[in-house]
């Protein structure tokens, strides 16, 4: 029994190692790990996160904002072993079903059962995490620091000014980051006011821009994103 326990953590070790290789790849991870390809824009996404810190992106409808935002919380909590991801959205419905649904789609089972994701909430270790939070009360959102802290808003344009300043208090680290995610259905509140601000890094993304519209006449390369027929 010693000796399989042993085994047991020098597979983990060698697991844990392969993963950490990606902390400042996420397309990598994506493509490697999880064998999956994201389209252009969502791949810009993932790197100007990694690289800018601050990241929103004012969406059309169906062009994958929840599986973009998913693989961005896969990819920062499986790749350092002291990283944490607080997720948050307008509803909890949003949250548990819908972004916590998309992270357990992602993981592959290949991969380690003991990283499995159970929504909403997502532990490998004390110090490496990741939860699903409500909005209705922004000391949800207070209290969390480790060595790397990730923030996701999905529908981000729905959310109260209230839990956009307790998000600002867990980005105070140096080692943060912070990605917004929605339709712009407003033109005040701090979404908006993000998509504008020199600090955030504003990738929009148009139904123009999507593989489906982009695809010739006749082909829907992705059957779950926003098409011609939808737009017309």
């Amino acid at each position: 029994m010693a000796r399989l326990k042993e085994l047991k953590q020098q597979l983990a070790t060698v697991e844990n190692r392969r993963l950490y290789s990606y902390r400042d790849n996420p397309i990598g991870f994506v493509d490697d790990i999880l064998h999956e390809e994201p389209w252009a824009v969502q791949r810009e996404i993932m790197s100007t996160l990694w690289d800018r810190g601050r990241v929103v992106v004012p969406s059309c409808f169906a062009s994958g904002k929840s599986w973009t935002a998913a693989r961005v919380v896969m990819a920062w909590v499986a790749t350092a072993p002291d990283a944490i991801a607080i997720t948050t959205a307008t509803t909890w419905n949003q949250v548990e079903t819908i972004l916590w649904g998309e992270i357990r789609k992602g993981w592959q089972p290949s991969l380690p059962g003991r990283l499995l994701p159970r929504a909403p909430e997502w532990v490998i270790s004390p110090s490496n995490w990741a939860r699903g939070l409500s909005v209705v009360d922004p000391t949800n959102l207070q209290g969390y620091h480790e060595g790397r802290v990730l923030v996701v808003v999905d529908e981000a344009a729905g959310v109260e000014a209230p839990i956009y300043e307790a998000i600002n208090g867990l980005l105070a680290g140096g080692d943060s980051a912070c990605l917004l995610i929605g339709n712009p259905i407003e033109s005040s509140g701090p979404f908006y006011e993000a998509a504008s601000n020199p600090r955030w890094k504003c990738i929009p993304i148009s139904a123009f821009d999507t593989p489906n519209l982009l695809a010739p006449d006749g082909e829907v390369p992705y059957p779950k994103l926003v098409t011609k027929e939808w737009v017309e």
